[in-house]
């Protein structure tokens, strides 16, 4: 799982990085303000916190990401085509046929010019409701480009997008 997200803001992006769980040591017993003694507790552990550091362009996140980071970049709205989509059928081989074919009605270009994806969001036993994204493929590579281009992530990100060209599944991970 991700540890980085760089969501888009109105004013730039936000690089937002998820601290680990940290172990607190044992508190002794005490006494507390009511005038009761509390119980000693064992080593807890915390949810962890996100670190959030505002930046103007992507090029700021590129020094701030190693070799070994996984990140997601999140897309602006005004980006991407986005819609909901009911299908009536609820077997998973079918959707991405058929969430291609619902998207390009919605296209006002060429589909082989986009990237999609689609997350199951409701499923019964005659329908499945998928929500589905598209982005023109120029414009996403634009928009990606800092992190694509620089050296440390050759070859070594991945792309959770079904249908993206060959040359960006293997070098990021975007939504």
């Amino acid at each position: 799982m991700p540890s980085i997200f760089i969501i888009p803001t109105s004013h730039g992006w936000n690089f937002v990085r998820s601290a680990p769980p940290v172990s607190v040591p044992a508190r002794k017993a005490s006494d507390n303000k009511a005038g009761g003694r509390e119980a000693a507790a064992a080593t807890t552990e915390q949810n962890g916190s996100w670190t959030v550091r505002k930046l103007q362009t992507l090029e700021e996140a590129v020094p701030l990401l190693s070799a070994s980071d996984e990140f997601v970049l999140g897309l602006p709205v005004s980006a991407v085509i986005a819609q909901r989509f009911r299908l009536p059928s609820v077997d998973p081989a079918e959707f991405p046929e058929m969430i291609r074919l619902q998207i390009e009605k919605l296209l006002p270009f060429p589909a082989d010019e986009v990237t999609s994806d689609f997350e199951l969001i409701t499923q019964n036993e005659t329908e499945s409701v998928v929500s589905a994204v598209a982005i023109r493929n120029e414009q996403l590579a634009e928009m990606a480009s800092p992190l694509l281009t620089a050296a440390t992530f050759h070859g070594r990100s991945r792309c959770m997008r079904r249908s993206a060209p060959a040359h960006m599944r293997q070098r990021a991970m975007l939504f």
